[in-house]
C-alpha cells in the first residue's frame, strides 16, 4: 500500500492510493495524476499518515516520472491506470513489500470477499473527513455483464458520457452485496488508485491485486463502485517495468 502526496503550497497532503508492484513503481489510477498537480512522493510502510517517528525503514520515496495508459480518457474514465517510477529503489522488509497481480481475466465469484483498503473521506461530500488511518473494508464482485445493465437501466445515469456506451473489459465491478442503507461499504474520494485485492484464507502471502479504484456514483449507495481490471493491463504494465 502506497499513499500518494501532493505539494499543496508547500505542505504534502495525500489525496490517492497506490500499490507497490517492483522495487521502482507504484501502480495507481491514471485521474490521480492530475496536469497541473501531479503527486511528487509516496510515503510507503505506515498505517497512520500523521506518524513522522523515525523508523529502520525509509517511508518517503520521492516520484521521478510517471506514465499514464496512452488510452487513457478522463471524460470516459477508460483506462485509468498509471505508473509511478521512484528515484530510488524501494527497501523491502516486513511492513513494505510488492504485491502481486490478478493475471485471469474472468470475474472472481461474487460470493468471494475482496478487499479495499484506503485513506479516503469516511463521510460522503465532506472532505474534512479523510482518514489518516488506513481503512480497509470487504465487498463482492458483481458481475460486469450484471454491472452494465445496472448503469445502462439506471433513469439518470444511463445518458451520462461514463456510462453512455457501456464498460468495457478493461473495468471490474464491486459493491456490498450485504450492506443496508445507511451502513453500505464502498470506497470514497481520496481512496482512488488503491487495490481492490482477493486475499485467500485472509493470508497476506497470497494476496492479489484485481482492480484499482476508478470512480463511481457518489459513494455509500447501492450502486457498484468501478474499479480498473489489472488482469487487462498486464502486458502494458511489463511493457513498462519489466521491459
Amino acid at each position: 500500500m502506497a499513499a500518494l502526496g501532493y505539494n499543496d503550497h508547500l505542505k504534502i497532503s495525500f489525496g490517492c492510493g497506490g500499490t507497490i508492484i517492483s522495487e521502482r513503481y507504484i501502480m495507481t489510477a491514471a485521474h490521480c495524476i492530475k496536469a497541473g498537480r501531479p503527486p511528487v512522493l509516496v510515503r510507503l510502510g505506515k498505517i497512520d499518515l500523521t506518524d513522522e517517528s523515525p523508523s529502520n525503514y525509509r517511508t518517503n520515496y520521492y516520484i521521478q516520472n510517471f506514465t499514464r495508459h496512452p488510452n487513457y480518457s478522463m471524460n470516459m474514465e477508460k483506462n485509468d491506470i498509471a505508473l509511478l517510477r521512484l528515484t530510488k529503489k524501494i527497501s523491502f522488509n516486513n511492513n513494505i513489500r510488492p504485491a502481486c497481480l490478478h493475471t485471469d481475466m474472468g470475474d472472481i465469484d461474487n460470493r468471494t470477499k475482496l478487499t479495499v483498503t484506503g485513506w479516503g473521506i469516511t463521510i460522503p461530500g465532506d472532505p474534512d473527513s479523510q482518514s489518516n488511518l488506513l481503512l480497509k473494508i470487504e465487498i463482492n464482485t458483481m458481475p460486469l455483464s450484471e454491472c452494465n445493465t445496472t448503469y445502462l437501466n439506471h433513469d439518470t445515469l444511463k445518458t451520462q458520457t461514463v456510462f453512455r456506451d457501456g464498460l468495457d473489459d478493461g473495468q471490474y465491478c464491486a459493491h456490498d452485496l450485504d450492506g443496508q442503507d445507511p451502513f453500505i461499504k464502498d470506497a470514497c474520494q481520496g481512496d482512488s488508485g488503491g487495490p481492490l485485492a482477493h486475499i485467500p484464507n485472509n493470508d497476506p502471502n497470497e494476496a492479489t491485486i484485481v482492480g484499482i479504484v476508478s470512480f463511481g456514483h457518489s459513494c455509500g449507495l447501492k450502486l457498484p463502485g468501478i474499479y480498473t481490471r489489472v488482469a487487462h493491463y498486464i502486458p502494458w504494465i511489463q511493457s513498462i517495468v519489466w521491459p
